[in-house]
């Protein structure tokens, strides 16, 4: 491994499943953003050429075809992440239409998948999908009551209850305005609240996409990442460093998480990173240090 070459970054910010495989234009979907970025993030797109992200990552690789091409898919977080992370919060019966299927996430990850493996690529990774319940987006009761140095949540709301992020942010500001926390968080609609029923359901439907990326891998040979069993350990616990720095997932200074409750921080990637090193180094015999994160 060639410590010196760059890697290229096919993702669309948001981008979903089935739209890997449209012609997409992303230029128009960063409007806002500065002008030189959709250039420096995906070379690929220009403004007159739609393609599919799939297409791009496939003609990168056939560009050099004397070098080694190392394919990493991470897909199919933002087809249940937009429906639980937006500002009109759906409750969980509406998961299940919004998000595709087992058997459709099984039909376009297996179309995504068998191309790239039909491609020259020399070795191909899948990662599966972490818990996206146990992020900094969701706040707990404890969360709450850090944030609004109350502790009326933990005496009004139930205890296994998560509040999105956007939801404890205008809790947050009206109680600056001085308006009563306990009547806030009393009149809080059951669609600014993920309970432990639509918990479940946002796990089962994130296992099963797992299953699919976990089949699917080993059909078409490549090698699984299982991010989700490495960050969900540490997500489900404190992660405490040599240094005795405690890691969590709270929103609150946790250190695994960036400020949008979603993204992980660069401590957060660092965690990532390591897993996947340790992976490479594993089933293909590298040693590529791990990263430091003390």
């Amino acid at each position: 491994i060639d410590p010196t070459i760059k890697p290229t970054n096919f993702a669309v910010p948001g981008l979903e499943l089935g739209e890997a495989l449209q012609e997409t234009d992303p230029i128009s979907l960063l409007d806002g953003l500065p002008v030189n970025l959709p250039s420096f993030l995906m070379p690929y797109w220009t403004e007159d050429e739609p393609r599919t992200a799939l297409d791009a990552l496939i003609e990168a690789m056939q560009g050099d075809l004397s070098a080694e091409q190392w394919a990493f898919l991470w897909l199919g977080a933002n087809d249940v992440i937009f429906d639980f992370t937006n500002y009109e919060h759906i409750t969980g019966d509406v998961l299940l239409d919004e998000t595709p299927t087992p058997e459709e996430f099984l039909s376009l990850y297996k179309s995504i998948l068998s191309t790239i493996a039909d491609s020259n690529a020399t070795q191909i990774f899948t990662f599966t999908i972490p818990n996206i319940t146990k992020t900094g987006f969701f706040f707990t009761t404890l969360d709450l009551s850090l944030l609004l140095k109350t502790d009326a949540p933990a005496q009004i709301i139930n205890a296994d209850d998560l509040i999105p992020l956007h939801v404890a942010a205008e809790l947050y500001f009206s109680v600056m305005m001085g308006a009563d926390p306990a009547v806030l968080l009393g009149s809080l609609m059951p669609s600014e609240v993920l309970d432990l029923d639509e918990q479940a359901l946002v796990i089962a439907r994130l296992e099963s996409y797992n299953n699919v990326i976990r089949t699917v891998s080993q059909e078409e040979g490549a090698h699984l990442i299982d991010v989700a069993s490495e960050f969900n350990d540490i997500l489900d616990s404190n992660y405490q460093l040599k240094s005795g720095r405690v890691l969590t997932r709270s929103w609150f200074g946790g250190g695994i998480f960036s400020l949008d409750g979603m993204h992980p921080s660069p401590t957060g990637q660092a965690l990532i990173a390591n897993a996947v090193i340790e992976e490479i180094n594993d089933l293909l015999e590298q040693d590529i240090p791990l990263i430091n994160i003390e």
